[in-house]
């Protein structure tokens, strides 16, 4: 079976929905990995031809430093070992759990497979045991948060990289239309990632935020999480007080969101300029410029360093770590299938009252 069939089958069979985030990631690593193998032997080769060592290579392969600036393949992480460094243990992790479908797909359609991923798991998983000192994961998280200077630096940026002056002459209609369109994109980036900031949500949850999904009343969301399961997630900002939040979201439903609409009839909450939902990568994509803006250097440069932010935010509040893990919907919290919606409840009510403001 050749590559771009195996692929495609591939992604039938195991890459859920198409478009979604878990399709696109196995897409993309599978068709790195099928580049990868090419740039290897300068020639096409078949899957089971590749070796164990092969295998290795790419999930092992360096990976940038600096994402958000580089797009480069595997294999340039050789060229430039200052830009790369190690892949973490979960980034080997998800790169075998990804192939070992691969090869799955490939067995079950009677190829003959030698080298199969999972073989790998147990030589690469005592590599990293063996490797470097624990590191203190409270210190570590830390270090992935921003602190309120920080975040003061950041919307700061926010706004600086969403603004740039009209072409059209100051005083003209073109010039005032321009300046409330702007005006417009200001309001509604920064009050998105207040948002972040206030619930922890990751990024798909937040793009999928419908305008029925927000109740400024009561100042919560409902959030469509990872396997389109939902949640309720409170709002609790700490940069701003609830009632600036507030305003904020009023103001944006009800002035800004309008002006951007311009005849569609969608609920999503957060639209581009042409009323379309707006996606994932624009939102990254924003983050990541007011981060360099504002000269943050952090692991993270995507919105999912306010999701730290607002966990250590609520833990330094006095919020259990129980507590926090329920209202961000950690799926890995060993007794979260037994919490029923009292206690998640009980849990959102506690950190509000926590939270200081």
């Amino acid at each position: 079976m050749n590559w771009e069939v195996l692929i495609d089958e591939f992604l039938r069979l195991k890459g859920g929905e198409e478009g979604s985030d878990t399709f696109n990631s196995y897409k993309r690593t599978v068709k790195n990995f099928h580049r990868h193998i090419e740039l290897l032997y300068d020639k096409p080769i078949l899957l089971p031809d590749v070796t164990a060592d092969d295998v290795s290579s790419f999930v092992l392969a360096e990976i940038s430093s600096k994402r958000s600036k580089s797009r480069k393949t595997r294999l340039d992480a050789i060229e430039d070992k200052k830009t790369y460094v190690a892949p973490s243990p979960s980034t080997v992790n998800n790169r075998l759990a990804i192939l070992a479908g691969l090869y799955d797909v490939a067995i079950y359609n009677n190829s003959s497979i030698v080298n199969h991923p999972k073989n790998l798991r147990a030589i690469l998983g005592r590599k990293f045991k063996e490797s470097g000192k624990k590191k203190d994961h409270g210190e570590t998280q830390r270090k992935k948060a921003l602190n309120k200077r920080e975040l003061k630096a950041f919307y700061q940026s926010l706004v600086d990289i969403s603004f740039t002056e009209p072409k059209w002459e100051k005083g003209s209609k073109g010039y005032e239309k321009a300046i409330a369109l702007k005006k417009a994109i200001i309001e509604r980036n920064l009050t998105m990632f207040r948002l972040f900031e206030a619930t922890g949500v990751r990024v798909s949850g937040m793009a999928q935020l419908n305008i029925y999904d927000l109740n400024i009343d009561t100042m919560e969301i409902t959030v469509t999480e990872k396997g389109g399961k939902r949640r309720v997630a409170p709002i609790i900002p700490s940069s701003i007080s609830e009632d600036e939040m507030q305003q904020s979201l009023v103001d944006w439903l009800e002035v800004y969101r309008p002006q951007f609409m311009g005849g569609k009839a969608h609920s999503y909450l957060w639209v581009g300029n042409r009323g379309n939902p707006i996606q994932n990568w624009l939102i990254q994509d924003l983050c990541r410029r007011a981060m360099e803006d504002a000269d943050l250097h952090k692991p993270y440069f995507g919105p999912h360093l306010l999701r730290h932010t607002f966990a250590t935010d609520k833990l330094d509040s006095g919020n259990s770590p129980r507590d926090v893990a329920m209202v961000m919907g950690h799926a890995d919290l060993q007794s979260i299938s037994t919490y029923d919606s009292g206690e998640a409840k009980d849990a959102r009510e506690r950190m509000k009252k926590n939270s200081w403001r």
